[in-house]
């Protein structure tokens, strides 16, 4: 087991870190040393983007991350060539050759050390925005809010909701995504509310009455707003189907063998219904 990092409460690296060449691949450091040595470092050199294929085979995808590599790159002796955040790009070309997103070329030194860390930029953000406007495309003019930073970590919370929001979808659900973005955070209802309310008609009365008249009333009704919501809710807290997901219970419930089989059961109907 690795031993606790001090000064460091969050593994995530900073700018700062990012910007030295800290993230990079070690190889690239050890490359960078052995060309330097030789005289070869500042050797002219053109770099390609392209992906060899997509999930599934899927034929396009959106191109994401690229505010991130200007940023990277800004002060360095390169040129750079890409396409507009947004695009949507085929893997290949109908010959079969791989499509180039980005496009870099200047001294080998000048870069070196970037090459994880802008890969890296592009891939995640790129595969974020792909899977949205996928997503988009299927709910057909429907509304679409993205909860996807509640199953990531929250370093990477507002790369989420910018890809998501490059990806076509209508709204994020974080404050610090939306004051960075300037896109609306919206949201449904927990089934902490629920829980902690005594039932679902006491949280939407709730809801109703406390919350801003300006915000929209989005009511979740799930497994623990159905007529077995008791069963449904005990259940939920010694396991849950969706990760490592988390539902709150109030001190006074507990739970029963017998309850968690009548929830599981309601559980795998609804599931069969959807």
């Amino acid at each position: 087991m690795p031993k606790p990092t001090p000064g460091r409460d969050f593994y995530l690296a900073t700018e700062d870190e990012i910007r030295a060449g800290r993230t990079t691949d070690v190889y690239f450091v050890r490359t960078l040393d052995i060309l330097k040595k030789a005289g070869r470092s500042r050797a002219n050199v053109v770099a390609e983007a392209t992906t060899g294929g997509l999930p599934n085979d899927w034929p396009w995808g959106i191109f994401c991350g690229l505010e991130e590599v200007v940023h990277l790159l800004q002060g360095k002796a390169v040129s750079l060539w890409s396409l507009p955040e947004g695009s949507v790009f085929p893997p290949k070309t109908p010959r079969g050759v791989p499509v180039p997103v980005l496009t870099l070329e200047g001294p080998y030194e000048e870069w070196a050390l970037y090459e994880t860390p802008l890969l890296g930029m592009i891939c995640q953000a790129s595969g974020i925005a792909t899977k949205a406007a996928r997503i988009r495309k299927l709910a057909n003019g429907k509304q679409v809010l993205s909860f996807g930073v509640r199953r990531m970590h929250p370093g990477i919370a507002p790369l989420i909701e910018r890809s998501v929001t490059i990806g076509g979808l209508d709204a994020i659900t974080t404050p610090l995504g939306a004051d960075l973005l300037g896109a609306p955070a919206m949201g449904t209802m927990p089934h902490a509310l629920v829980i902690v309310m005594g039932g679902p008609r006491e949280a939407f009365a709730a809801v109703h009455k406390y919350l801003e008249a300006k915000i929209p009333r989005i009511a979740s009704s799930t497994r623990t707003t159905t007529r077995r919501r008791k069963p449904c809710s005990r259940s939920r807290r010694s396991r849950t189907s969706r990760g490592f997901g988390s539902t709150p219970r109030r001190p006074d419930e507990e739970t029963s063998p017998r309850s968690s089989e009548r929830c599981a059961g309601s559980s795998t109907s609804a599931a069969t219904r959807t």
